[in-house]
């Protein structure tokens, strides 16, 4: 609209339309894209670019960081590369903008607010959609309100979502494969759970089927949407976060008419699955007719053989479905039970590189991640616990590498806790019972033989209803006197 991007020479891969000077992400990890010069390289979930134009092969863009990469064809024909020019808040973590419009406030906690606002340089706005105004209508109209809730008070309402913590969240959930976890953290070591999981995860990308854990997740949002449907009531269109109204139903083809206006008046009605629409208006369950129950069946039917298909892909490779999630959770609970162990171990070699722990809370954190990476490094490279450090370093230059950086990482971690080391305050010194006895006979005996001037301030001094602070400057104040009285004394 603004005539940055050339129209005139834009293309199509896979559906999508893009532009020269189009802002693009990728969203999957991938470690089988080219440079230019056809080096491999491994692109990451997240990594921003900017589209060059096409290629023979694929798609040609340059990534932030400047270095140009080929997208084969088959990475963009699955939907891996969307438009960035909105993104997630955690999508957007490391990016510093002029400008962010934050469209909330649905899901907006303080942690994501502080992350959000952080990265612009100027400005930072926060916008509510009609779906989210829709909801907060909904939740006041429908009854009592809760002591957090603000009646009609969007404003008090926004304010209320970006003061709650998510760390204050609690949530009990029962993890079916917490136990399979567990025994695979335990029993198989965890540089051969990477690879595991490094394999399982390349499988997934190598094979011709499309993984149908997206269209698992949209079997019940489609069986949910349909059992609430009704002609007249409101929906939320999940992939465009604005209310409409349901027009009809076509239950043969899975979908619905939904009608939809603006504030300027514009309107436009749209037909979209069951599975992309969510009713607002406090839904009641509804009959299903027989098209409507024989939709879902096949619906249910198409979710099976996708996951047959899938699951004997995998098996080709010796990947069973669900292996890249489990060895990678497994890994995880490995090295994090190894950075515990260690941290709460501080052998020798520990505390002769970093020092022991220190108390004030920056540098504990310094020190805690830096003992996180050397026992992640420890566990998946199988450093024995009897080797200090980091062990040897290897002869091979791609694992020799990640040792060296962490070495240096290490002690540039070891220099900054020195600089920022927080001297120990010196212990008070501590009175047995019976030297706080005699010290207290002691003071008695000297207030029975203070002079007679002095009797008045110090009965003030040992009242038992006096404050502290009152009996600290009545102190000061008797000080104060006698030194006056012994400079009285020296001048004359």
């Amino acid at each position: 609209m603004a005539g940055e991007l050339d129209l005139d020479q834009s293309f199509e891969i896979g559906g999508r339309s893009f532009a020269p000077g189009d802002r693009v992400v990728l969203c999957r990890n991938h470690p089988g894209q080219h440079l230019m010069n056809s080096d491999e390289f491994a692109v990451d979930n997240g990594m921003l670019a900017t589209v060059t134009g096409p290629t023979g092969t694929g798609l040609h863009v340059q990534l932030s960081s400047g270095k140009q990469v080929v997208l084969d064809r088959r990475y963009v024909e699955r939907g891996w590369v969307d438009y960035a020019y909105a993104l997630t808040i955690h999508k957007a973590q490391g990016v510093t903008c002029d400008h962010v419009i934050l469209v909330g406030p649905a899901g907006l906690y303080r942690e994501g607010i502080y992350v959000a606002r952080s990265r612009a340089r100027l400005s930072a706005w926060i916008y509510a959609t009609i779906a989210q105004a829709a909801e907060i209508e909904q939740r006041h109209d429908s009854g009592i309100p809760l002591p957090s809730e603000s009646i009609h008070d969007p404003q008090g309402d926004l304010l209320t979502r970006m003061r709650t913590s998510a760390a204050k969240t609690l949530v009990t959930a029962q993890d079916p494969l917490a136990a399979q976890v567990n025994n695979l953290a335990i029993t198989i070591p965890c540089s051969e759970l990477f690879r595991r999981a490094q394999h399982a995860r390349r499988a997934e990308l190598m094979v011709d089927i499309a993984n149908p854990a997206e269209l698992r997740a949209a079997y019940p949002r489609a069986v949910e949407a349909r059992l609430h449907l009704e002609k007249g009531h409101r929906v939320r269109a999940l992939d465009r976060d604005n209310v409409g109204c349901v027009v009809s139903i076509d239950d043969a083809n899975g979908t619905c008419c939904v009608y939809f206006e603006n504030d300027h008046g514009r309107n436009a009605e749209r037909t979209l699955p069951w599975n992309q629409l969510h009713v607002i208006d406090r839904p009641r369950a509804v009959a299903l007719t027989s098209a409507a129950s024989a939709r879902l069946a096949a619906q249910a039917m198409q979710v099976f053989d996708a996951e047959r298909a899938w699951r004997i892909a995998l098996s080709a490779h010796g990947v069973q479905p669900g292996d890249a999630d489990l060895y990678r959770r497994a890994v995880h609970v490995a090295t994090d039970r190894a950075a515990r162990r260690l941290r709460s171990e501080q052998p020798e070699w520990l505390t002769t590189w970093l020092g022991e722990r220190p108390t004030d809370a920056p540098s504990s954190a310094v020190w805690d991640d830096a003992t996180t990476r050397i026992a992640h490094y420890r566990i998946l490279h199988d450093v024995a616990d009897s080797v200090p450090g980091l062990g040897p370093c290897p002869h091979d230059q791609d694992t020799a590498q990640p040792w060296q950086q962490l070495m240096l990482g290490t002690l540039e971690d070891r220099c900054w806790l020195a600089d920022h080391q927080v001297q120990p305050a010196a212990a008070l010194p501590v009175r047995s019972p019976a030297d706080l006895v005699g010290r207290r006979t002691e003071l008695q005996q000297l207030i029975a033989a203070a002079p007679p001037d002095l009797r008045g301030s110090i009965d003030r001094i040992t009242r038992a209803d006096l404050r502290l602070a009152e009996r600290h400057q009545l102190l000061l104040g008797a000080a104060g006197g006698q030194k006056e009285r012994r400079d009285w004394i020296l001048a004359n």
